[in-house]
């Protein structure tokens, strides 16, 4: 019995689909376990294109990304300092201000072809508002719920290849992200700026800064723009 042509067709196209995702697949497994060179050329498009973009969230702008070793990578949020639950990890303010800005997400990987690993617990996170080094606090980790003030945690961990997920513990490897919540002391008003930085060990410091847009007042959770 012969094939119809329209089967034939189907099956060619899926053929094509797998073979596509498998060679993806191969080439991510590559970069990763032995280090082939891929060019980050989405996370440069991205530094290139910010001070381009439209105020229609928080504006970040990452000034150095620790010699090409610990980048940002995907969508960052800030979050109303009004409580409540944000990206999984429960706050409670002393002193619930819903129109500042109280809290904010940092997804965070390592350079695709870096052999290397990062203990998140020995990296020094610090919080500047205004860029004052007298308004300036060293964020200490914390895996305590509700989050306390003045802290940080890690809201969520994935694995950047199809298939895998991230370890249990706090060491970021080159195939995972890790989705840092940044929870300061101060309250930031629509407007003002703030920077966040992440120095791990023995490597040069990952700078951050944000200025908070007036959306903040009401909506409780704002997509910061990049």
């Amino acid at each position: 019995m012969k094939n119809e042509p329209g089967n034939e067709a189907l099956t060619g196209l899926e053929i094509i689909i797998l073979t596509a995702f498998l060679c993806i697949f191969i080439y991510l497994c590559a970069s990763i376990v032995f280090g082939a060179v891929m060019p980050d050329i989405f996370s440069k498009n991205k530094n290139a294109q910010n001070s381009a973009e439209s105020p229609g969230g928080i504006i970040g702008f990452a000034t150095d990304e620790t010699a090409e070793i610990l980048i940002r990578d995907g969508t960052c949020y800030g979050a109303q300092n009004k409580g409540g639950v944000f990206e999984g990890v429960e706050l409670i303010p002393k002193e619930p201000v819903s129109a500042n800005l109280g809290a904010c997400t940092i997804p965070l990987r390592l350079s695709f072809g870096k052999q290397i690993s990062i203990n998140l617990e020995d990296t020094v996170i610090l919080f500047r508002l205004n860029s004052d080094s007298q308004n300036t606090e060293e964020l200490k980790y914390s895996d305590l719920r509700p989050l306390p003030k003045s802290s940080w945690t890690i809201a969520d961990k994935s694995g950047l290849i199809p298939l895998a997920s991230a370890d249990s513990d706090n060491i970021l490897e080159p195939n995972e992200i890790f989705t840092i919540l940044v929870y300061p002391k101060f309250n930031v008003a629509p407007y003002q700026k703030f920077s966040v930085d992440f120095t791990p060990k023995s490597l040069n410091p990952l700078n951050i800064a944000f200025t908070v847009p007036p959306q903040i007042i009401s909506q409780r959770i704002v997509e910061l723009n990049m």
